[in-house]
């Protein structure tokens, strides 16, 4: 689950923000499903009990945390069905069917939470939240503890920002 770090120097950095900033890329995309998300999914499903694995888990994504879930699942011996609206991309469908999820399409995400729901209830499978509880919260957070051990030190009172384009990313690794 660990993945590297990089720092970017050059031109662009120097003219855009700061000659003294540095820049510290955290390569999720080299995380074994292209994405920070493993890091939840694995959380959860590893700390499942052998008959909650055996039951199987769920989850609801567009992508990303149906191809997390799905490859959690793989890790630990467990089967997974999850859940992925209609618009989602027929690339991650394929990566989640990769990791051997059966895929159920909804028309939308209010839909696809009621099937999951359902799913977990008549099936007995966990619902491994795409970005809410503590386990996920732990296991994202990894990425800022990872972080602080592979960067150059931070100075105290020097910002430390950690961009992305959606989700709860910087609220787990701020937990660190």
């Amino acid at each position: 689950m660990r993945t590297p770090v990089h720092e970017w120097h050059g031109r662009e950095i120097a003219q855009r923000i700061c000659t003294s900033t540095t820049v510290v890329l955290k390569l999720e995309l080299f995380q074994h499903t292209g994405t920070f998300k493993a890091r939840g999914a694995v959380s959860v499903v590893g700390l499942l009990d052998a008959d909650a694995r055996r039951r199987g888990v769920t989850a609801v994504s567009a992508g990303n945390h149906a191809i997390a879930t799905a490859y959690a699942a793989q890790c630990f011996d467990c089967s997974a069905k999850v859940v992925m609206m209609a618009s989602a991309n027929a690339a991650r469908r394929q990566r989640a069917k990769e990791y051997s999820a059966e895929v159920v399409i909804a028309k939308d995400g209010a839909t696809a939470f009621a099937i999951a729901q359902e799913l977990a209830e008549r099936e007995g499978r966990h619902f491994v939240h795409p970005f809410e509880g503590p386990l996920v919260a732990q296991g994202t957070a990894t990425l800022g503890l990872e972080l602080m051990e592979q960067a150059p030190p931070v100075q105290l009172g020097v910002p430390l920002f950690v961009l992305h384009a959606v989700g709860q990313l910087p609220q787990w690794v701020a937990v660190v």
